[in-house]
């Protein structure tokens, strides 16, 4: 998996454009990513990545972690299994060599490998000569680009006490910030005096150094409530959200307060701040909903006229007693469509009778965009949370042909990915065909050239076996060389000697499935108790053994493609401004609104299969012509 090892690199030896570099090892990418991490908002931005070191001359997206087949090129064995600092400032890299990634099926059983060293091109860099007897040489170990040196080191300074605080202090000075922090960080456990060293930092100019100085204090001082009340409007909102962080560890009540100064400070736009008050907030949404709505809706206004701040606010609180108030928003089409999408997931997070209610309700809505979302949530929360609250029997739901219709739809997906290995896309399409939703689904993506060729022979079987003749019929249509009837003679045929019995027999065997003889057969194909009066026995022969040549006005086949990626296939009933009726080969008929159909084809083969492909021999069509023209 990935990554497999990160750092971040707090030396200078590298250069001063490295302070902050993160390094992160993908064994199954060749290589160490790295990242410069900028502040943005209360958070960071990990920036731009790069292939920091490689052995590889293209960027290897589309790796397939057990292909062993495809990784031949030794580049590609280098599986970067860990990144260190060393305590001369250099990077370390563990190479595991190998052709591919995880223990799953290694192929290396003597576990080779080396370690790389990377170092500026013109700088040598030596490892420092350890000695921590005295405060002078442990000072400058705390400053150490390894950790574990420079932990030895701290734990040596903490146990002199308050007497090296003056030394500690001088720290403060250094150009490097990861060295300040250490000071800082030192000070704080170097008894009552150190820590009143830290505490006057919380008005330090440097934010950095007011966020650092919190968190050493956080971490020693069992009531931080104080500290917090000191820098409820700091106006950093960095400071600030370590403060709302910090506060998850005190009473809800005891904080209360200061909790609300604090959200009186979001903007409305940080994605940290709102996360950070999320979740200190946990348990407590109901507590706060009524203050919230008092503050920053004093004016009444409706649910869909909120500003953002408070929108924002209740999407990730969802506090159960805004129920009301998310139902409105999603119904109000002043909204954006993601505005809506917001409250509705955000309703679907709040564990209540009332909350469930309100999903079933929306499920129904006329904008079919909002009511497909509301019928997703009904039916994947009914497996989870929402099962006790609700009887489901009377929802108008099917919750099992929801959630059998999201499975397909992943599947389909994976088969899809260009990424995915191809066993993992036939593991995906023997799923599918065991469904007949996937089975459509599989057919839609043949209808619209979409499958991977390489899937086509596989597919092939799975659709030749399956056990819906439905299926087999449609699917012959799409494999070619199962139509084709070249070989026959009609001539032939015609003057064969002919057996009544046997042609009913095959009829009944073979044309049943599609076609009606009075009561007998079913209702797909055309009725052909009148067949003989309108074929002569070598146009009928021909419309059997070559059946694109002769469709029949009415039973055109049409594929239609939704765009939640199902497919249906059969006879377009009628073709409306809204909806579309499509009967498929088991004769259900199918009501499309038109505002889902993403493509919609007419084929030009005939939903018949060719003689050829049923296997009937020229003896077997002359019995079934013989057997139609006495109807």
């Amino acid at each position: 998996g990935s990554p497999t090892g990160v750092v971040m690199n707090e030396s200078d030896a590298l250069g001063k454009q490295y302070h902050g570099l993160l390094l992160s090892a993908d064994a199954g990418r060749n290589v160490i990513f790295g990242y410069q991490p900028q502040r943005h908002l209360s958070g960071y931005d990990l920036g731009k990545r790069r292939n920091f070191i490689t052995s590889l001359q293209e960027d290897n997206v589309g790796y397939v972690w057990n292909d062993s087949l495809h990784n031949t090129q030794s580049a590609k064995w280098f599986r970067p299994s860990d990144v260190a600092i060393g305590t001369d400032g250099a990077i370390y890299v563990a190479d595991w060599y190998d052709p591919v990634v995880g223990g799953h099926q290694m192929k290396d059983t003597a576990a080779y490998g080396r370690i790389y060293r990377i170092a500026p091109k013109n700088r040598k860099l030596s490892t420092p000569k350890l000695n921590l007897s005295t405060i002078k040489n442990q000072l400058e170990a705390l400053k150490s680009p390894a950790i574990n040196v420079r932990f030895t080191a701290s734990e040596k300074l903490i146990a002199e006490g308050e007497s090296i605080i003056p030394e500690v202090k001088e720290l403060l000075k250094e150009e490097n910030p990861f060295h300040q922090a250490r000071a800082i960080w030192l000070l704080s456990k170097l008894g009552d005096k150190g820590r009143a060293e830290v505490q006057g930092m919380l008005d330090h100019k440097d934010e950095d150094i007011r966020l650092v100085a919190f968190r050493a204090l956080r971490k020693i001082t069992p009531d931080i409530l104080p500290y917090a009340e000191k820098l409820v409007h700091d106006p950093s909102a960095f400071v600030r959200r370590e403060v709302i962080i910090a506060l998850g560890d005190i009473p809800f009540e005891k904080a209360k307060k200061t909790l609300l100064q604090l959200i009186d400070a979001y903007d409305g736009t940080d994605r940290w701040y709102l996360e950070a008050i999320g979740a200190t907030l946990d348990g407590h949404e109901s507590e706060v909903y009524p203050q919230l709505i008092k503050k920053y809706n004093s004016a009444n206004k409706r649910p869909d006229q909120w500003d953002e701040k408070l929108a924002s606010l209740i999407w990730r609180l969802h506090p159960a007693d805004a129920v009301d108030a998310l139902k409105e928003r999603v119904s109000a089409r002043t909204l954006s469509e993601a505005d809506r999408s917001r409250a509705l997931t955000a309703l679907a997070f709040i564990n209540t009778p009332a909350a469930v209610k309100a999903m079933v309700g929306l499920s129904r809505n006329e904008d079919k965009i909002i009511s497909e979302q509301a019928t997703y949530w009904s039916t994947f929360r009914q497996g989870n949370d929402w099962f006790a609250l609700w009887d489901w029997r009377n929802s108008g739901i099917d919750a099992e042909q929801e959630r059998n219709l999201t499975a397909m739809k992943i599947k389909r997906g994976r088969i899809l990915d260009e990424h995915m290995p191809l066993d993992e896309k036939k593991w995906n399409a023997r799923d599918m065909a065991k469904d007949d939703v996937g089975s459509q689904m599989l057919l839609g993506l043949m209808a619209e050239k979409k499958l991977p060729q390489a899937l086509y022979p596989f597919v092939k079987n799975l659709i030749d076996k399956h056990p819906n003749s439905a299926i087999r019929i449609q699917g012959s249509n799409y494999f070619e060389g199962t139509e084709k009837g070249n070989n026959y003679s009609i001539s032939r045929i015609a003057g064969m000697k002919k057996n009544l019995a046997a042609g009913g027999t095959l009829f009944r065997n073979h044309c049943s499935t599609c076609h009606r003889i009075k009561k007998a057969g079913h209702e797909i194909g055309p009725d052909l108790v009148l067949i003989g009066k309108k074929f002569d026995r070598e146009n009928l022969l021909d419309a059997i053994i070559n059946p694109d040549a002769g469709i029949v006005f009415g039973y055109e086949v049409w594929t239609v493609s939704l765009s939640d990626g199902q497919s249906f296939f059969g006879f377009l009933l009628s073709d409306g401004a809204e909806t579309i009726s499509i009967k498929d080969l088991t004769g259900k008929i199918h009501i499309i609104p038109v505002a889902r159909i993403k493509s919609r084809k007419k084929q030009e083969k005939s939903l018949m299969p060719a003689a050829s492909g049923l296997g009937l021999s020229e003896q077997d069509l002359a019995d079934l012509s013989e057997y139609l023209i006495s109807l």
